[in-house]
């Protein structure tokens, strides 16, 4: 590759996950890319990775770590390695996930030069399980191969089309801060908004290929995302309060907004009520494949928690609406 070439920044950050974190770091080494930093901070983990990562580093000068002696939370770690960051680009790397296309990052970049004003590029990602590593699904989506306008994309992402899964973006690190930067206050949205503000205002690039792994815990609950209802609610109306001032408007907006709305309602219903235990159990006992009765079951349960979802929402509304206007507790 010529020197002239962007740097890339990769932001990784690890707690505990000594487990994952030699796979995760190996398979960013092995990009057929070169010109990296991977900005590793490790927030006091207890179970021996920082012996693991002391060892590939020792070996490779693209790592630069650093150790917190106590944990101290996402957001101090996140903070660190921006602060040490000198690549154009960015990527966020999680400890538990990992890249599986070698040229990942080649084919990222050569699509960023093709397309100066884009805002990031993305791929699609397999999904395992945490505890099993078997294979759930395969995420992202796109409305077409290549560029996405900032219209189209903003457009699309309302109406469901669109989903850029965090661990397959590569952004612009300039234009991080036209969108306001990672928000603490968004909680494990940050990132989740970042990648969809910078589509909205600026497009983004989709590559229509897996690129990556996330491991997705079966319990769907993690350090960062386990909050209560409130907070979720205050969360996701500080998101959309933000969307709505980073992009463009279209005469079917409106609309467009009360149905995604509604989704996170549903979401959220899901998540929170007493009836995801009894899909979680489901699924224990009959495992990936459901006899009809219980496909029947979980068709039920699903409208009873989009129904509930609305009647959520519409209970909640004062929390949603306060974080829309920009008001904080």
């Amino acid at each position: 590759m010529p020197a002239l070439d962007p740097l890339i920044s990769v932001i990784f950050l690890n707690y505990n996950h000594g487990r994952f974190v030699g796979v995760a770091l190996r398979a960013l080494l092995a990009q057929t890319y070169r010109d990296l930093e991977i900005l590793f901070v490790d927030d006091g983990s207890t179970d021996g990775s920082r012996k693991i990562v002391e060892q590939i580093a020792s070996t490779e000068r693209r790592i630069r770590p650093v150790y917190f002696d106590q944990n101290q939370g996402i957001w101090a770690g996140l903070s660190d390695a921006l602060s040490r960051a000198r690549g154009d680009l960015l990527y966020w790397a999680a400890s538990d996930d990992y890249l599986t296309n070698d040229r990942f990052f080649e084919h990222a970049v050569f699509a960023l030069k093709e397309n100066p004003s884009a805002g990031g590029c993305y791929g699609l990602s397999q999904v395992i399980s945490f505890e099993t590593d078997q294979n759930q699904e395969t995420r992202g989506k796109g409305v077409t191969h290549g560029f996405i306008e900032p219209k189209l994309f903003f457009k699309e992402f309302l109406r469901g089309n669109i989903f850029v899964p965090g661990n397959t973006a590569v952004i612009r690190r300039e234009l991080l801060l036209e969108v306001g930067g990672y928000d603490a206050e968004l909680g494990p949205l940050a990132d989740f908004y970042v990648n969809n503000a910078l589509g909205s205002k600026y497009g983004l690039i989709f590559l229509n290929e897996v690129v990556g792994c996330a491991r997705i815990s079966d319990t769907n609950q993690t350090y960062s995302s386990n909050s209560d209802l409130q907070t979720a609610l205050r969360r996701w109306g500080r998101f959309e309060k933000k969307m709505r001032a980073m992009a463009c408007s279209y005469d079917e907006q409106e609309e467009d907004w009360k149905k995604w709305q509604h989704e996170q309602a549903s979401q959220l219903a899901l998540r929170f009520s007493r009836v995801q235990r009894s899909v979680t159990r489901i699924k224990e006992i009959f495992g990936d494949i459901l006899p009809v009765t219980a496909q029947v079951w979980l068709t039920t349960i699903w409208r009873h928690t989009a129904r509930k979802g609305l009647l959520i929402l519409t209970a909640m509304t004062p929390a949603y609406r306060r974080a829309r206007r920009g008001f904080r507790h």
